[in-house]
């Protein structure tokens, strides 16, 4: 995945939002551990707290007051998510990953 690849290049910091199957799959897949992650994102409260590869889960509230990029990684909602980044009116500027292949 190009846009990943490229985030790595970068070392640009980052929140990766969601932590479902998709960033489960391509944590382990793909280079996505390489990214300078600095928090994962996620709506389900269940999961709020833990940990995913070495980094807090938080939840969207947290990111108020953030200006990194977000990555948003999920399936179904991407589409909720980016409006829900809007509805929130987060200045962060976020990136998907195109023509995914799951």
């Amino acid at each position: 995945y190009p846009e990943i690849q490229t985030l790595i290049d970068t070392q640009e910091p980052i929140y990766v939002w969601g932590t479902g199957s998709l960033t489960q799959r391509l944590f382990t897949m793909s280079n996505l551990h390489k990214c300078n992650i600095i928090a994962y994102v996620d709506n389900n409260k269940d999961k709020v707290g833990r940990m995913f590869g070495n980094k807090h889960i938080i939840e969207p509230g947290e990111l108020r007051d953030t200006k990194e990029r977000i990555l948003i990684l999920s399936v179904y909602d991407s589409l909720a998510i980016k409006q829900q980044i809007l509805d929130m009116c987060l200045e962060n500027k976020y990136i998907t990953i195109d023509k995914l292949v799951i």
